[in-house]
C-alpha cells in the first residue's frame, strides 16, 4: 500500500467537523502504517489479534478463544513498541520464533507475550471500523458522522454478566441466590458472582472484591469518577461536571492541555492545514511553504558561490515586499506555527474534531 497522499485529493472547504477529522486521520502516518500491516493478515490472524487486544484489556471472555497455532504466525511488529529492541535481539520475526527462543512452555503466557501495540486498536483512533485511507478519500456528511465512536470508561461495582452461563467450568448451581430480605432491600453479597432475585447474573468489580485490582494509570487529560447509584444522580453529575470544568481550566492555564476546538474550519484554515501536510509529505520545508502561501514573500539571489571546478551555485534568501528588513525567522514564523497546528490535528486533534 502506498503511504503517500496525492495533493490533488485536497478536500474542498465547507466540510463538517467529522469530515475534516477523517481528512486529518487519513494522513496520520501511524494509522497509515497500522492499516498497511493489518491488510497483510488473513481473516483468522486478524481475529486472533483482536482476541489478544481483548485479553490485554481484560475483556476476553475465555482463553479458549485464543488459537496458539495462528498467534504464533503473527509478526512481532504488531506488539508493544516499547519492547521492539528486546524482540529484535532475539532475531525472531514471528511470535512463534520469539517464544521458542525465550521459553519452553507451550502455552501463550501473557507474561511472556508483549501487549499488542496501541496503534492496532480501533478505540485508539476513535473509529467504528478500519477504513482504507488510500481508497476512501472522503465521505458525505451523514456517513462521516457514523465513523467515530468514543465510550468513556465505566466500571460498575456490580456488572450484568449473562455470558457467565456460557463459560465452561462455571457452575451456576454454586451461585448463592440473592433474595431480598424481609427486613431490608439489600442483596446478600457473594464474594465474586451473584444471582439476582429475578435470576439475572452479575459479577462484582475487582474494586469490590479486591483481587487482581491495579490502580489505573491515567494520562494527564484523564479522570476517574465514582458515582453512587444508591444516591440521586443529578446532584452527583452536576458536582462532577463543575469539578471537571475547573480542573480542565487549571491544566490549560498550566500549559498542559490545549483548549478544546469550538469552531469548524474558521476562514478555511483547515484546508490550508491539509495543503501544508501534503506539501510536507512531498518534502516541503518552512521556506518553500512560505513562498507558496504568502504572496508578499519572494526569493532573492544574494550571491553566487563557486567551489573548485564546479559550476557556480546561487545563495538565496527570502524577502517580504511589505517588510524589506525582515529576515528568515520572522518571515517563516506564521508558517511554522501553522505546521505545528496541522501536525497536531493530524496526530491527535482530529479526535476532538470528530465529536464537535
Amino acid at each position: 500500500m502506498a503511504e503517500k497522499i496525492n495533493s490533488s485529493t485536497e478536500p474542498k472547504p465547507g466540510l463538517t467537523a467529522q469530515q475534516w477529522a477523517w481528512q486529518f486521520l487519513r494522513r496520520n502516518p501511524e494509522y497509515l502504517s497500522a492499516f498497511e500491516m493489518l491488510s497483510t493478515l488473513s481473516q483468522k490472524q486478524f481475529e486472533q489479534l483482536k482476541f489478544l487486544i481483548a485479553r490485554d484489556q481484560d475483556s476476553l471472555l475465555s482463553e479458549d478463544f485464543l488459537d496458539e497455532k495462528i498467534i504464533r504466525t503473527l509478526d512481532l511488529r504488531f506488539f508493544d513498541s516499547r519492547r521492539e529492541e528486546m524482540l529484535d535481539e532475539t532475531g525472531g520475526e514471528t511470535v512463534g520464533m520469539y517464544l521458542d527462543q525465550i521459553s519452553d512452555s507451550p502455552s501463550l503466557d501473557r507474561n511472556l507475550l508483549p501487549k499488542v501495540s496501541n496503534k492496532f486498536r480501533l478505540d485508539y483512533y476513535c473509529l467504528s471500523q478500519w477504513i482504507n485511507p488510500i481508497k476512501f478519500l472522503d465521505f458525505d456528511a451523514q456517513t462521516a458522522a457514523k465513523l467515530w465512536v468514543y465510550k468513556p470508561f465505566l466500571e460498575f461495582g456490580l456488572a450484568k454478566a449473562p455470558w457467565l452461563e456460557h463459560i465452561e467450568g462455571v457452575n451456576l448451581d454454586s451461585f448463592e441466590n440473592s433474595k431480598r430480605s424481609t427486613r431490608s432491600k439489600n442483596f446478600k453479597k457473594n464474594p465474586l458472582m451473584l444471582r439476582g432475585a429475578d435470576g439475572t447474573l452479575f459479577m462484582r468489580s475487582p474494586t469490590i472484591f479486591g483481587r487482581d485490582y491495579k490502580t489505573p494509570k491515567l494520562d494527564i487529560s484523564q479522570v476517574d469518577v465514582r458515582i453512587d447509584l444508591g444516591m440521586p444522580l443529578e446532584f452527583q453529575i452536576r458536582q462532577v461536571k463543575e469539578q471537571l470544568v475547573q480542573h480542565r481550566k487549571l491544566l490549560q492555564s498550566a500549559g498542559l492541555l490545549d483548549k478544546p476546538l469550538r469552531q469548524v474550519d474558521r476562514n478555511g484554515i483547515y484546508q490550508e492545514y491539509i495543503l501544508i501536510l501534503d506539501r510536507l509529505n512531498d518534502g516541503a520545508n518552512p521556506v518553500s511553504l512560505t513562498l507558496e502561501l504568502d504572496d508578499q514573500v519572494f526569493e532573492k539571489v544574494e550571491r553566487w558561490v563557486k567551489k573548485d571546478n564546479s559550476d557556480a551555485i546561487p545563495v538565496k534568501s527570502i524577502r517580504n515586499r511589505a517588510k524589506p528588513a525582515a529576515r528568515y525567522e520572522e518571515l517563516t514564523a506564521p508558517v511554522r506555527q501553522k505546521i505545528v497546528r496541522a501536525l497536531k490535528l493530524r496526530d491527535s486533534g482530529y479526535k476532538t474534531l470528530a465529536f464537535l
